[in-house]
């Protein structure tokens, strides 16, 4: 029997509750809505902008400021890790995406542009 195949790492005693934690974390990671709010950033600030809402921004600094986040954030991670723990960073930083979420639609809903920006950015950050 092959000792490098998936099939090994899920049902190997020793091996298979890293591997399901791994998965865990990668379709939690999906469904954390990072993906979809770079994809349809600029959709997100352009209907805002439709909308009514005032930004100081253009929706084009806008979603140059989301890239930005996420590499302050990929260097901030680097260095997080040695004060944190994986546990307190992951469920914490759960946490944090999701009151963020929630924030920015609630933002959205008030029509407050810089606001939802904001909220994205730290988003972004944290993820």
């Amino acid at each position: 029997m092959v000792q490098d195949s998936a099939w090994h790492a899920l049902t190997d005693p020793n091996k298979r509750n890293a591997s399901y934690i791994c998965l865990a974390i990668s379709i939690f990671n999906n469904f954390s809505g990072q993906s979809a709010i770079c994809m349809f950033s600029q959709q997100i600030f352009e209907g805002l902008t439709s909308q009514g809402a005032y930004s100081r921004y253009t929706v084009k600094q806008e979603n140059s400021f989301i890239g930005y986040a996420a590499v302050i954030g990929a260097v901030l991670s680097y260095f997080s890790v040695n004060y944190l723990t994986r546990r307190v960073l992951f469920c914490g930083g759960h946490f944090i995406m999701a009151v963020l979420l929630f924030l920015s639609g609630f933002y959205i809903d008030m029509k407050l542009h810089d606001m939802t920006l904001t909220c994205v950015l730290v988003f972004v950050v944290v993820f």
